[in-house]
């Protein structure tokens, strides 16, 4: 299933002529059999059956060419064995739509075997041609005979004598999504995954669930769209929104089946799709269940075990104020966080590695409903798994659980806006999955849990009052296995006055191999990350910073009908060779960050000064020194971080062969499909 840089196929690419057999007999019967590209179809044991008489004669296809002679005159029926003419027929690739016949054209133009009169063209199926109707019934409805002449009765397709006939057979193929087969980053990977993560919203049966008691859009249910992709159709959805998919043409055997997911009861969604190589495994995110008893057990059994148990702490996020709140009233990050338990626990499946309990129930959960199909059919395959918000974590935590279970070495994770789902030990235990975490601009949902998010019992002192030291000392993480992410970073910065669809928006790449714009919401007072919020600084600071109004309106950023345009807005930039351009408006965009923070720091610089001439024991005179300089350290780490990638995008401006547009869609492999006509 994956593109990769050499082609497996079997089929030489430019059309043969066929080869002019002359009869020596008064009665022959020849038969030119060609794919829709006028290819030769060699191989085939063509057998033909006498209708009067019911002689039986055969003969093996060489050029595309079979040639009877010495025949009773009359009508013969052509027909092929099945089984042989599926597995020969499925290796010719279809002809470009809105395409001439070539077959067609030559056929009427060329003289038959006797050099007497005009070949006898015929547009066939494997249908017309097979010699028992194959147990597929995709294939008996869409494959079906579609000549004129046939007899349903009757296996195989009429001919007559003296007179060779121009079959021309369908194509035998389908669509799959278009996977680069590489552990580099691809961009074209994220963005088929996230087309499939998106798919993950939609049930077996339809695509909008907006409406749980009126689910509507079947196009964009998994059964709809699958079904196209088998029968070689574009489907035009991907769960409720309209998209275009990339497509790679497969043999029809390497079609994708379809396996949904659900417990109703838990409140958990996804998808497997797989063929005889791969196995995608969608898992649903957005909604959620945690709290949910049901969730750790479906027998009399425990899903999994904890390895050591630790008294739970439901750290409800909306009791926080201030800046906080900012964050958290976004409905990107309600999605993700309400009524969640963040605590760490460690799970004896998971190398006792600790995990959010809550993304674990969740996961733990889909576990249950996939593994055993998993250890049936998939195991030796490449695995792929994606997901979005909730899902990617939930990703994340079951791709842990089949490399511990399974030891599986292909295995291919790719996430969007998703949350922190381990610790550093989690984290460390699974470095060696393949991961590609994508954020979009300012998404406020992969910054939670917050890095020392936990529920340590051991107080830190703080260097704040009242609620924010409530806060900072509810959850601090007393034990150093903080939060933390996994996997390579991939991040869309917006440079746009324009910062969400339908308008245009304008976004620069930021790949794994470059520095990331840092969205420091948060800032550090002590070694290992401790943090109180930003919003708490001044309302200067963070208003020129740009948290307060980015944040606040994170929910836009969370949703994958952002990341879905953005990252195929990517592509066309790729292809278009305008990574000059975007650069160029992204480094125009950070000087004047970059300018705002200087002259904050400067303000700050003025505030420092001032609080340190106010004696000690005066109001809150060490409170503002402590928060001046806070407010400096946070606006420099800022500063520093944008001029970094500001000199970075002027390097690749200077040398645009660092990052190839090859390597960017493909990583280290070539592709042959046309990606850019698809995206038209």
């Amino acid at each position: 299933m994956p593109t990769t840089s050499s082609s497996s196929s079997l089929i030489t690419q430019a059309a043969i002529a066929p080869t002019t057999l002359q009869p020596t007999t008064t009665h022959w019967l020849e038969l030119d059999i060609r794919s829709e590209n006028d290819e030769p179809i060699d191989g085939l044991e063509v057998t033909i059956v006498n209708q009067s008489s019911g002689l039986t004669l055969s003969k093996i296809s060489q050029n595309g060419t079979v040639l009877f002679e010495d025949i009773d005159d009359g009508d013969w029926r052509a027909k092929v064995k099945q089984e042989q003419l599926i597995s020969i027929v499925e290796q010719f690739e279809s002809r470009k739509d809105n395409t001439p016949s070539p077959v067609k054209l030559r056929a009427n133009s060329e003289m038959d075997a006797s050099d007497n009169n005009l070949k006898k063209y015929h547009n066939i199926s494997i249908g017309d041609l097979w010699d028992t109707a194959p147990e597929d019934e995709f294939l008996t409805q869409e494959h079906k005979a579609i000549d004129d002449g046939k007899d349903e009765a009757i296996a195989g397709f009429n001919v007559k004598t003296n007179s060779t006939v121009v079959v021309e057979l369908k194509a035998l193929r389908s669509y799959i999504p278009m996977i680069v087969d590489t552990d580099e980053f691809s961009l074209i990977n994220s963005y088929t995954f996230a087309l499939l993560a998106q798919l993950a919203y939609s049930s077996d049966e339809f695509g909008d669930l907006s409406n749980p008691d009126q689910p509507k859009l079947p196009e964009g249910g998994l059964n709809r769209i699958i079904a196209k992709l088998k029968a070689k159709q574009r489907p035009k959805y991907s769960a409720s929104s309209k998209v275009d998919w990339l497509l790679k043409e497969v043999a029809y055997s390497q079609h994708l089946d379809v396996k949904f997911v659900r417990s109703k009861e838990i409140g958990v969604e996804g998808y497997i799709l797989s063929n005889q190589e791969v196995a995608i495994i969608g898992v649903r995110g957005t909604e959620t269940y945690f709290g949910n008893e049901n969730t750790w057990k479906i027998t009399d059994n425990e899903v999994m075990q904890v390895a050591k148990p630790i008294a739970p702490l439901g750290f409800k996020i909306f009791e926080a104020v201030d800046g906080f709140r900012v964050a958290i009233e976004s409905e990107g990050y309600k999605d993700v966080m309400t009524d969640l338990d963040a605590a760490q626990i460690p799970v004896s499946d998971l190398k006792n590695s600790y995990v959010h309990r809550g993304f674990y129930e969740y996961a733990a959960a889909f576990w249950i409903l996939i593994r055993q199909e998993l250890k049936d059919k998939h195991i030796k395959k490449s695995i792929y798994i994606c997901g979005h918000s909730l899902g990617g974590a939930g990703a994340l935590i079951v791709s842990a659980l089949i490399k511990s279970t399974y030891g599986i070495k292909s295995l291919r994770l790719y996430t969007y806006g998703m949350p922190r789902a381990g610790t550093h030990s989690f984290v460390s235990a699974y470095s060696d999955i393949i991961h590609y975490r994508h954020v979009n601009n300012h998404d406020v949902v992969p910054q939670v849990p917050f890095k020392w998010t936990n529920t340590g019992d051991e107080n830190e002192g703080s260097l704040f009052t009242g609620v924010a030291e409530k806060i900072v000392n509810a959850v601090t993480d007393s034990d150093d296995d903080n939060y933390h992410h996994h996997g390579n970073l991939v991040q869309l910065l917006t440079y746009s006055a324009n910062k969400h669809g339908p308008q245009p928006v304008e976004q620069v790449l930021l790949t794994p191999k470059q520095t990331h714009v840092t969205n420091l919401t948060l800032v550090s007072n002590r070694d290992n990350d401790s943090f109180y919020l930003a919003d708490s600084l001044s309302k200067e600071s963070t208003q020129i910073n740009g948290y307060y109004n980015s944040i606040k309106n994170s929910a836009l950023d969370h949703m994958m009908t952002e990341y879905v345009p953005n990252i195929q807005n990517q592509l066309r930039i790729l292809l278009n060779n305008s990574l000059f351009d975007s650069y160029e408006g992204a480094i125009t965009e950070i000087l004047k960050a970059e300018a705002s923070l200087n002259k904050t720091y400067q303000m700050l610089e003025v505030e420092l000064k001032n609080s340190q001439d106010i004696p000690y024991h005066v109001g809150d005179a060490k409170r503002l020194s402590l928060k001046a300089e806070m407010e400096m350290n946070l606006t420099n780490k800022l500063r520093l971080n944008r001029e970094r990638v500001r000199k970075e995008l002027q390097l690749l401006q200077q040398k645009p062969n660092q990052y190839s547009v090859q390597s960017l869609l493909a990583g280290n492999k070539s592709i042959t499909v046309d990606i850019k006509e698809q995206l038209k």
